[in-house]
């Protein structure tokens, strides 16, 4: 008799290394539940870590702490600097109630698009502009910034990728 433990199994990883416990990672899934379709160290794409300490609930299985966001790109600035992915995948987080989804493009020449799909414009209108000046405090002015009202195609194995950088640093 198989435990569940032993037929599903959570990793997290730096590239294809396991991190320590507590260290933040990407997130890989093995279930051989499914006889159809199991699924052996898949990258979901999502980050997150695990935790040292047990369950109150006296169970023996490990804890995951949340899940930080969706593996991303970061924003390089001209100068040799760079924004992590994991902060642009927060902007519209006071704004989920009018800002359906996002996401931030950044082109070669380190000009930064965000696209954003609102649910209410009046409220959307007021959204964008806390989110332009908090952005544009952030950079300073070293790139140019604009945002566009249009509807944001899912990609990425069903997922939505947040931030796209078309500079490889």
């Amino acid at each position: 008799m198989h435990v569940a433990s032993d037929i599903r199994h959570v990793e997290v990883v730096n590239g294809d290394v396991p991190v320590t416990t507590d260290e933040f990672g990407d997130l890989l899934v093995t279930d051989l539940c499914n006889y159809a379709f199991p699924l052996i160290r898949y990258r979901l794409g999502d980050r997150g870590r695990l935790l040292k300490k047990s369950c109150s609930c006296g169970l023996p299985f490990g804890l995951m702490d949340y899940v930080k966001g969706r593996i991303s790109d970061k924003i390089y600035l001209p100068g040799g600097g760079a924004i992590p992915g994991e902060y642009w995948t927060t902007i519209f987080d006071d704004h989920t109630d009018c800002v359906k989804s996002f996401q931030v493009h950044q082109a070669f020449d380190y000009s930064i698009t965000v696209y954003y799909e609102g649910l209410q414009q009046d409220a959307c209108d007021e959204a964008i502009v806390t989110v332009r000046a908090r952005l544009s405090a952030k950079l300073a002015g070293q790139v140019p910034l604009k945002f566009v009202s249009n509807k944001i195609v899912v990609n990425d194995n069903g997922k939505t990728r947040f931030v796209i950088s078309e500079i490889r640093a």
